[in-house]
């Protein structure tokens, strides 16, 4: 109500002063705004644009990789990050690199031989599962499991060996044993060719062939070497010189036998790492891309191990891929 005795207030008074309180309101707004830190200022706050998942190129694997902006390391700036989200992305192809990048390209042939066969029953049954039908499979005679895992492997398309124990040189830290059907340089002649029967008897019918286990002291000796040979050859076995000892006398002890024989290149897990492993495969395919696809099968020998049976699963793939055709043993008998 207007004061006693006046008129009503005209309607102009009224948007003058409404007009007068608004530019106070602005003026006041503007002035906390200039007292405010840069971190408080809407208009510079700056919007996190990156991906909620971030696909590193796979030949950088050394590269911080983040699953989420508040996991980028700070900034050495005060900055405030409000995280958009973003719409799903489309399915990306991640390239998985050639063989090439670790196994170079080029054809060579490989004989890939796993001794220790059956002393592991639960390692020796995985090696035959994940390894394909041209490895061969070197097993030895006293071990329990041998002549049911011996038979099934050798149903599977595998080749089969006798891999028989022969005494090593003395070592520092004591000699390993070599079990109730090893054989010694100092036994006699009849000894030594009952030894070699007891071993074989086990798996007649299924071993193509024998390989030595251990064998540093035994296989520089001729004499005592040519006495197992000899059963051998009777028994129309090759015998694969696994080369524990540099040089040896196998070439000696065979003359005049007609007896197959083969020579180990490469000890996959003489060091029992991952990494040791591969390096070994390398030089092996290495090795056999050199000789060529119509030169001699590289022979590489491995074990039922952890590591070994790890790096076989996940390259041998890769490996052939390069140009590596795996072979059974006795495409590297001469």
């Amino acid at each position: 109500m207007p004061p006693h005795g006046q008129g009503p207030i005209p309607a102009w008074v009224y948007l003058v002063l409404g007009a007068v309180a608004a530019a106070a309101i602005v003026s006041l707004v503007a002035a906390l705004m200039v007292r405010l830190p840069p971190a408080m200022k809407r208009a510079e706050l700056p919007v996190a644009t990156t991906p909620t998942q971030s696909i590193l190129p796979l030949d950088l694997p050394y590269l911080p990789q983040f699953t989420s902006p508040t996991e980028v390391p700070p900034s050495s700036e005060p900055t405030a990050t409000v995280v958009v989200p973003l719409p799903p992305s489309p399915p990306q192809q991640v390239k998985v690199p050639p063989a090439a990048a670790f196994y170079p390209s080029g054809a060579g042939r490989m004989a890939l031989v796993i001794d220790d066969m059956g002393m592991e029953p639960t390692l020796s049954a995985r090696a035959m599962e994940i390894l394909p039908a041209a490895t061969t499979l070197a097993f030895m005679a006293e071990a329990p499991a041998t002549v049911s895992l011996a038979t099934r492997a050798k149903a599977a398309g595998h080749s089969i060996l006798v891999h028989l124990p022969m005494e090593p040189q003395p070592h520092a830290g004591g000699t390993p044993p070599l079990g109730p059907l090893g054989v010694t340089v100092a036994m006699d002649s009849a000894t030594l060719v009952q030894q070699t029967r007891a071993n074989l008897a086990p798996l007649a019918g299924i071993a193509e062939g024998v390989n030595n286990h251990m064998g540093s002291r035994f296989t520089q000796n001729a004499a005592a070497l040519r006495e197992v040979l000899q059963v051998l050859a009777a028994q129309n076995l090759y015998f694969l010189d696994s080369r524990t000892a540099a040089p040896t006398a196998t070439r000696t002890a065979a003359a005049g036998l007609g007896l197959g024989l083969a020579a180990r290149d490469v000890f996959l897990d003489h060091t029992a790492t991952e990494a040791a492993i591969r390096a070994e495969l390398l030089r092996a395919v290495k090795l056999a891309q050199k000789r060529g696809i119509s030169g001699a099968p590289v022979v590489v020998i491995g074990h039922p191990l952890p590591a070994t049976l790890q790096v076989l699963a996940a390259d041998l793939a890769l490996v052939q891929a390069a140009g590596i055709t795996l072979v059974p043993l006795r495409d590297a008998v001469k």
